[in-house]
């Protein structure tokens, strides 16, 4: 018997299954999905890994395991099947993949006893394991796991697998009344007449109107009881069917659920207007299941519970994420696996929890790229969620005031249902600024004369305008007049943007940064100039004009996302009347609170050299129009732009799904960038044909081998292709491993 096992390392030299030889004494009880000790590489003491395939037959095993860890599989069944489709990525970490699904910190642990149920038949050197009938295997006890399943074939003992406890929850003390007393003083017989009248009540709530010694004295003359329980407060759902919900709510609740009954559901709305009709929603699932919902930011946790607590016990709802601490998540873990937790809040990678009465995963804000995961391991939470609620038959409902191309694909396809209830967002009313015309009249600066009127009618009023201008630093790059020399980032191929107040070139994809200087390092002449506008030098310019103390920068180089969304919770009390910002500063806390928005640069967002330009700037206006609660000021130098045109409705999707089938991009088609490093140029070059060549026999389309704009890093050349496909197929993988060069791949464009 042998075993595939995958090690916990997280590098591609060692991104593989390797064969180990099952001793005996784990025969009868490994199974996939759990974890083991290997002996690997001159670790002869063990490394962990997770056993993915048990077989018959290895020409490669040459090692014994070591040990077995756990004593049921960690990972289910449905999970393998999830596994397998993100398998298919061929230089995926496969050790990431299963760290995802149970990070190592939070494992439950698990024990098996068995109990006897013939005593008289149970042999003699394993009864004297038995205390009071029960028999708690110990790691040391596996030998002899074969001999009690025989004994629990025959139906002389029963083998069952328990949770062990990590972290015990808090709990909170209860006082319960027992019998009454009349020899009590006042205060005493008020105190014992509160306690019995509600039958059981907190300690604490108790203790904010009668002292510890009046308590104690009822505790000792037993007239009340001391209990710790978990917090749970003791009411139950509210009757949401009661609430006093709108015509319009109940036909927007009475569509979801028509719609959802037929399959995958789009609800086309923003989230803050259908609250009402979500929680009725929410109620119905959660007495058959779990319900999860989703969120493309952490922030954004609290903000729907406390949404939720109005309707429902606290106790009901548990949170994933890396805002908590092991204890905090452990325990959260525990309640959704014991089903005592009904909603589960959490980010992307909350949908490859193991969740077992799910009925409903919901999406909200769906449109946002945060539900990608394109730094350690690429995947879309969105798509993950389809293939699981296939799976499974769940509900799936994804909510936003706008959709992905991806979205308008499936929807025509009869894939997925679409509730519009656009009539709840009241949208601003836009109006466009020709900057030809301004430039003919002379004005030369930033700001249209119509901005600039409406930003010193918000001051006068105390109102608040948001300026954006999707643009970090104080322009986008620097170049040399002279020679035409552009710095880049030497990891990524990126132009370095220029920040004027430290004077250096910063990288927006890495960490690498250089300092400033006006001479150009090539041609050595005094002529590196900025090119372009960003956010700096509009902030130079707003602070030249009006008063630093009215005005905020909101992007990531000048605060944290915490101390943003601080600021947001009280940004009307706030004096800032001019906030600018990237599109970091649109968050759906502002709703409500910003009366006037405006948008810079906005010809420069269509034109970034990306194929989802066309979208992100849509979605970022339709974003902007949702914020904006009087009107949205779009600066814009191509006026008659036919994306003015297709802002209600779905022709913009129709159209931009019919120039992606074109251009052949996602999500017709998926996207692989390669990037394939060795130490010849020519050898480099000529490998990246012959990956061309193997890979364009599959049906794969390759665009490329092209020369980096970073040929060359340290001792390395560099080549780059495009691959468009619609499915990989693990078979490949050996396309993408070769030991002479370093093979990097990502599932978007981002090396030029």
């Amino acid at each position: 018997m042998f075993a595939e096992v995958i090690i916990d390392i997280k590098h591609q030299q060692v991104n593989q299954v390797y064969d180990y030889i099952v001793p005996d004494v784990f025969s009868s009880f490994l199974k996939e999905g759990m974890r083991v000790l290997v002996p690997f590489a001159q670790i002869q003491d063990g490394r962990i890994g997770m056993v993915v395939k048990i077989k018959d037959e290895s020409n490669t095993a040459k090692k014994e395991i070591l040990d077995v860890l756990d004593l049921e599989p960690i990972i289910s069944e449905e999970s393998f099947d999830i596994i397998k489709q993100l398998k298919k990525n061929p230089t995926i970490l496969l050790s990431r993949v299963f760290e995802m699904f149970v990070p190592f910190d939070l494992l439950l642990d698990y024990e098996k006893q068995v109990t006897i149920l013939r005593e008289n038949e149970i042999p003699q050197d394993l009864f004297e394991h038995f205390k009071n009938g029960i028999w708690t295997l110990k790691k040391q006890d596996f030998n002899y796991l074969s001999r009690i399943k025989t004994l629990e074939k025959k139906g002389v003992v029963k083998l069952t697998t328990h949770l062990k406890t990590k972290y015990q929850p808090r709990l909170d003390s209860f006082l319960v009344y027992q019998s009454d007393n009349a020899l009590l003083t006042p205060k005493q017989q008020a105190c014992l007449a509160y306690i019995k009248e509600q039958g059981k009540v907190s300690k604490k709530e108790v203790k904010e109107t009668y002292s510890e010694h009046i308590i104690q004295k009822l505790i000792d003359l037993k007239l009340i009881f001391e209990t710790k329980e978990l917090s749970l407060s003791h009411r139950d759902i509210k009757n949401i069917d009661e609430l006093d919900l709108t015509q319009d709510e109940k036909n927007i609740f009475d569509n979801i659920t028509e719609q959802i009954q037929k399959g995958n559901t789009f609800v086309k709305a923003n989230y803050q207007d259908i609250i009402q009709p979500i929680m009725l929603y929410l109620k119905k699932q959660i007495q058959i299941g779990q319900v999860l919902i989703l969120v493309p930011e952490l922030y954004m946790i609290e903000e729907i519970k406390t949404y939720l607590l109005p309707y429902f016990n606290e106790a009901f709802i548990a949170e994933i994420g890396s805002h908590q601490t092991k204890r905090e998540a452990y325990i959260n873990y525990q309640s959704i696996y014991d089903g005592r937790a009904k909603i589960i809040l959490g980010s992307r990678q909350s949908i490859f929890t193991d969740f077992p009465k799910l009925t409903s995963i919901i999406f909200i804000e769906s449109h946002h790229e945060g539900f990608k995961e394109t730094e350690l391991i690429y995947y879309d939470s969105r798509e993950v969620a389809r293939y699981i609620a296939q799976k499974r038959n769940l509900h799936l409902m994804y909510i936003s005031h706008v959709l992905t191309t991806r979205d308008y694909q499936l929807y025509n396809q009869n894939s997925l249902n679409l509730v519009s209830v656009d009539d709840a967002l009241s949208y601003s009313k836009i109006t466009k600024i020709d900057m030809t015309d301004e430039l003919k009249k002379g004005n030369v600066n930033m700001l249209s004369t119509y901005l600039k009127e409406k930003i010193d009618n918000a001051i006068i009023s105390n109102q608040k305008i948001l300026l954006l201008m999707n643009q970090k630093g104080y322009a986008p790059f620097v170049m040399c007049r002279h020679c035409g020399y552009v710095p880049k980032d030497p990891e990524f191929g990126n132009v370095l943007h220029y920040y004027q107040k430290d004077k250096k070139l910063i990288s927006s994809y890495s960490k690498y940064e250089e300092p400033f200087h006006s001479t150009c390092t090539k041609c050595k002449k005094n002529t590196m100039k900025p090119v372009g506008s960003g956010i700096e030098q509009l902030e130079e310019y707003l602070r030249q004009t009006y008063k630093d103390e009215i005005i905020l920068r909101i992007d990531k180089d000048s605060m944290k996302p915490k101390e943003y969304l601080e600021l947001l919770k009280d940004i009307e009390q706030s004096p800032f009347h001019i906030l600018i910002g990237t599109k970091m500063a649109l968050k759906t806390l502002l709703r409500k609170k910003i009366q006037y928005v405006g948008i810079l640069l906005f010809d420069q967002m269509l034109k970034l050299p990306n194929y989802k330009a066309l979208e992100e700037t849509y979605q970022l206006v339709q974003d902007s129009r949702l914020i904006a609660q009087n009107e949205l000021i779009i600066q814009v130098y191509d006026y008659e732009n036919p994306i003015f045109n297709q802002l209600e409705g779905l022709d913009f999707y129709k159209n931009e799904l019919k120039n992606r089938e074109l251009t052949k991009m996602p999500p017709t088609y998926q996207l692989m960038q390669v990037m394939v490093e060795g130490r010849s140029y020519l050898k480099t070059y000529q490998h990246c044909l012959r990956m061309k060549q193997e890979l364009e026999l599959e049906g794969i389309l390759v665009v490329g081998p092209y020369a980096s704009h970073v040929m060359k890093d340290k001792d390395y050349y560099r080549f780059i292709m495009i691959l468009k496909y619609k499915m990989l197929d693990e078979s490949l993988h050996h396309i993408f491993r070769n030991h002479e060069f370093r093979i990097h791949t990502a599932g978007d464009i981002i090396w030029y």
